[in-house]
């Protein structure tokens, strides 16, 4: 199978996670993690991790966060062929999460992200790659000439309900989209879970999959709608699940599967990347005890 492109974020995630009660305006005790993370980078990790082929093009500052970027994705065999490099900082993302491990408040800063611009995305080859991801971190400019340029199946995760309106020149292009349930009803004005998934469908997409967090996954495409529950995971950091859900559900299209095989895959993905979250924290804590 030809690599699957990811076209979006890479930068530093600073992560926060108290250790017990959660409160805003007040000094937590807990634990900061500093990872590799931005939505595009997080799901061409997941898609590594499966053991498919790669190419992540994104923007690498001149610090030291991205020397340390670049070698996380050389270890994890993400490919950097099309990355764009520059003088200017790196792109970060800071999270707080609470005592559930949801994220109740984030800061990004991807300013950098300004020079993946349309004519960036226009040097790309045309074909050659299974499918190809967007991410709303991209400029309106760039995910329009990505849907010109580009002659593979391309997948968008909206990231947020603001960048979520970038995508809706490029609705009608779309094979498959991942907003969250806030994204997809702020995108389309509608009061519900199946009035926003026939909205997006009757705007062109083919294949509908909105996250619903803990409670699964809701998909629809043509006049066949399934609502799928979570797998079972542990309680663990909630970032980046929802970007290991997006891998899975591109890995599968990428093969043809059908909308249920899919949208299990991209459930799977989510799932194995929660346990793994938790397995880190929990050495984390071994790490740390008081002998």
């Amino acid at each position: 199978m030809n690599p699957i492109l990811v076209i979006g974020g890479l930068n530093l995630d600073i992560l926060g996670m108290p250790q017990g009660h959660f409160s805003y305006r007040d000094s937590l005790i807990g634990r900061v993690r500093m990872v590799p993370g931005g939505v595009g980078r997080n799901i061409a990790e997941r898609i590594a991790r499966s053991g498919d082929s790669v190419q992540l093009m994104s923007v690498l500052g001149g610090d030291g966060f991205a020397r340390l970027l670049e070698d996380s994705c050389a270890r994890l065999g993400i490919g950097l062929d099309y990355a764009l490099r520059t003088h200017e900082s790196s792109c970060v993302y800071l999270a707080v999460h609470d005592a559930q491990g949801d994220m109740a408040v984030a800061v990004n800063d991807m300013g950098a992200m300004r020079l993946l611009n349309g004519a960036a995305v226009a040097s790309l080859p045309r074909d050659g790659f299974s499918a190809c991801v967007l991410d709303t971190n991209l400029s309106e400019e760039a995910l329009s000439e990505a849907a010109r340029h580009l002659n593979v199946p391309l997948a968008a995760d909206p990231v947020s309900c603001e960048k979520a309106l970038r995508l809706v020149p490029v609705l009608p292009r779309l094979a498959a989209i991942k907003p969250n349930l806030k994204e997809a009803l702020f995108m389309t004005g509608k009061d519900s879970l199946s009035e926003a998934a026939s909205a997006l469908l009757d705007k062109g997409v083919n294949r509908v999959y909105i996250s619903l967090g803990k409670d699964g996954l809701y998909c629809a495409s043509g006049s066949e709608r399934l609502r799928l529950p979570p797998l079972p995971a542990p309680k663990a950091p909630a970032t980046g699940a929802g970007d290991a859900m997006t891998a899975g559900l591109v890995c599968a299209i990428a093969r043809g599967y059908s909308l249920q095989a899919s949208a299990e895959n991209g459930l799977r993905f989510a799932a194995e990347h929660l346990n793994r979250m938790a397995a880190l924290a929990a050495e984390e804590g071994e790490d740390h005890e008081t002998p």
